[in-house]
């Protein structure tokens, strides 16, 4: 807590280098009356003339609305918001958003929002949807994406049963990139850093004719350098690459009507999902004459097989909106492959032991048609279809081991998963008494799932698996707002959420999961203060969270994915946004959760064994803290410009602290408290064409763990970013 104080300090001292500290806040305070302190800024007093906060506009309702009065827990972060705190990818938000946080797996990502989340498997789909320009994302290993072209990210907290249903339990992340522009628009940016690493970007795009415009995003990043070494092949580790492009065709054939037409492209060798190692004082298996490994230190591995992994996505997509007068009518359709592929050495040594090597591809199909009110209705509502045909399959998954003293024997897996989700949704907000609103939802939810698998093992016995399951649920919303003042709004809302249930495609054997549900309870409140100048917003929440799905490893090594049984999560989040002085923006945000497995018995557990690998157990989890979920996270940003004679010089820092979590079931390892500084420092030409700027993040090189994966073989963690630090140049040329 201490080395959070001190780079706080650090952090407001260089964003306040040409100010007072938080001048107004204090002239308010100390003020007999806070009118009188407001009409001073009204009338452009130099110490306190900082400009009024812009109105942010979200739709986490589907449709444009000031943030300030939708009764939701919302983080939003704009593009500028996004470069100004070191944000490159979704799984930098939790900066922004302390509520969130995003462990990085070998197969895939979980996304957990208020210590809700999902397994983590590229078997499964997020807990906590993410759509990118009302596309929903369901392959788990594509969600660590890079950002470019952003026009805002929404992170909105709590089960989005009604308008969001699919998977939403814990929230929805809304990735809305910009729209093509009318004006011929390019600009240009490369970056080199440490690790070896050349960063580029572009965007591009021009109006066509007057109903058609159209735009190009590219983003390229190479990281020549790992960040560890592989001490059995001397390779380097954590190293890769990342290129994406989008384009966006934007067709207006009328004043009533808007045709989009989006696709996308990535190419990944993820860094974070590389490697894996074993925890100080542990030692991998021993087999075939080979001795395990101990630690090799934080980024080195000590591997007898390269750890590679490659994710690729085409995305296609088309959203057709027109205006009935009466209503709106919004029409997506969406398809989209993901190929990942990836080798690791699952025992995390030398000895050869088990490897994996995977074949993934996920494939989905989606439709919606929304019906959205009209502004001028009195009563706001929304109605929708919404069907999703999802196929993930393993084709093939090959272990690869001992077998009878032959180290290339191996198990083949092929198997697919088919998944056909249907629902239907409504939503309405209508006045019940002067500034006061009642909001109610409804969605009804039907999943058919199918699973067909052959496993041929190292004898050639050849084993089939075919199974079917249908699922179907009812989610709500019932929420009641109230303006006690223009700047003023208070709000409690009753939300229910589920996850789908899925089939492990990795372990065709095990039973089905089933989904998890879970009810949250809010009171929520909403302000802008000192003439808005501050905005501060804060909500209190209780979760009963039923048939967690957990993932765990088993006694080969393997994943396991478990329903855990029931538990509690209560929580406050506090954010704030505040223009104290001119040319100073400051943000924060406090996340507080305590959350705890409430009933967890026979839960797998495992023991270092001092032969090398784990001796598995079972035993009770109840009470232990839910895995990955932090008790306390913090966030304080900054942003200032200090004009200068020829330009501006743009200050920007960042501090995140996180008081640590487990990273296991049994809370046998953990992850200790931790501080991630970023900081910038940036020179703008007069006419803003060009910028060169400085930037750093992870300042402290603070060594943390994103995740872990216990099995009987060895507790197998990723680590996160390292100290990284570069200089980039950017052109807006036209």
């Amino acid at each position: 807590m201490q080395k959070l104080i001190t780079v706080v300090k650090y952090s407001l001292s260089f964003a306040l280098v040409a100010g007072p500290s938080l001048l107004m806040a204090q002239s308010v305070e100390s003020s007999s009356s806070t009118a009188s302190a407001a009409s001073e800024v009204d009338r452009g007093d130099s110490s306190l003339g900082a400009a009024r906060l812009e109105e942010v506009v979200v739709t986490a309702q589907r449709r444009g609305e000031d943030l300030q009065s939708v009764p939701i827990s919302i983080s939003a972060v704009t593009a500028s918001m996004a470069d100004a705190m070191g944000i490159e990818g979704i799984q930098d938000v939790a900066i922004a958003a302390p509520a969130v946080n995003f462990g990085t797996t070998a197969s895939g990502s979980n996304i957990r929002i208020r210590g809700v989340g999902a397994s983590g498997s590229a078997t499964d789909e997020s807990a906590n949807a993410i759509y990118i320009d009302g596309v929903y994302q369901s392959a788990a290993p594509a969600l660590a994406l890079p950002l470019n072209n952003i026009e805002r990210i929404e992170v909105l907290k709590g089960p989005q049963g009604t308008l969001f249903g699919r998977n939403s339990t814990g929230g929805v992340i809304q990735v809305i990139t910009r729209d093509p522009p009318e004006d011929p628009t390019l600009n240009l940016s490369v970056g080199y850093g440490n690790y070896e690493t050349l960063e580029t970007q572009a965007y591009m795009g021009s109006g066509i004719t007057d109903e058609l415009s159209v735009d190009l995003a590219i983003y390229s990043s190479d990281q020549n350098e790992g960040w560890g070494e592989n001490l059995a092949t001397g390779e380097d580790v954590y190293d890769g690459s990342s290129f994406s492009g989008r384009s966006k065709l934007l067709w207006m054939p009328g004043s009533r009507t808007k045709v989009t037409l989006a696709a996308s492209y990535i190419d990944m060798d993820p860094l974070g999902s590389q490697g894996g190692n074993i925890f100080p004082g542990q030692r991998t298996v021993s087999a075939g004459g080979v001795a395990g490994s101990t630690y090799p230190g934080f980024f080195n591995i000590d591997h007898n097989s390269s750890d590679r992994k490659t994710v690729e996505q085409n995305q296609y997509s088309a959203k057709i909106e027109h205006d009935l007068d009466w209503a709106q009518l919004v029409s997506i359709t969406s398809y989209s492959n993901t190929d990942f592929d990836f080798d690791w050495d699952n025992d995390g040594g030398r000895a050869f032991i088990a490897a994996l090597e995977v074949f993934n591809s996920v494939e989905a199909i989606t439709q919606e048609l929304q019906l959205l009110s009209s502004d001028s209705s009195s009563i706001q509502w929304a109605a929708g279809l919404f069907y999703l045909n999802g196929v993930n399959s393993l084709d093939p998954l090959l272990v690869r081991g001992l077998s009878q003293g032959s180290p290339t024997a191996s198990t083949e897996l092929v198997s697919e998963s088919d998944t056909d989700s249907y629902a239907v949704y409504g939503q309405a907000t209508a006045p019940v008494f002067t500034d006061t609103n009642l909001t109610i939802g409804l969605r009804y939810t039907e999943d058919d799932r199918s699973l067909d698998s052959t496993v041929t093992t190292p004898t050639g016995l050849v084993l089939q698996v075919d199974d079917s399951e249908n699922d179907t649920k009812l989610t709500w919303r019932l929420s009641l707002d109230h303006q006690l003042t223009v700047d003023h709004m208070v709000y409690a809302s009753f939300d229910r959420g589920f996850k789908s249930g899925f089939y492990n495609t990795t372990d065709p054997f095990q039973s089905p999961i089933e989904p998890q549900v879970i009810d949250a309870y809010e009171l929520g409140f909403k302000s802008e203060l000192f003439d808005n100048r501050l905005r501060l917003n804060a909500a209190a929440f209780y979760y009963d969270y039923q048939d967690m799905q957990v993932r765990t490893g088993t006694p080969t090594g393997g994943v396991e994915i478990l329903n855990a049984a029931s538990s509690t999560i209560t929580g406050v989040d506090i954010e704030l946004v505040a223009n104290p002085v001119q040319n100073l923006t400051l943000q924060g945000a406090l996340s507080y959760l305590d959350a705890d497995y409430d009933k967890f018995l026979n839960a797998p557990f495992f023991e270092p064994n001092p032969g090398g690998g784990q001796v598995q157990t079972f035993g009770d989890a109840s009470g232990n803290d839910i895995v990955q979920v932090s008790d306390w996270a913090a966030s304080l940003a900054g942003n200032y410009e200090i004009p200068i004679n020829y330009g501006s010089i743009r200050l920007s820092s960042a501090v995140y602290y996180n008081s640590g979590y487990a990273l296991d079931v049994q809370n046998r390892i953990e992850q200790g408290d931790y501080t991630l500084f970023n900081m910038s420092m940036a020179w703008v030409s007069p006419s803003d064409a060009l910028e060169i700027r400085a930037w750093g993040r992870n300042l402290l090189d603070t060594h943390y763990r994103s995740t872990a994966n216990s099995s009987a073989l060895a507790d197998i963690y990723f680590p996160g970013a390292p100290r990284t630090y570069g200089v980039t140049v950017s052109l807006r040329l036209l």
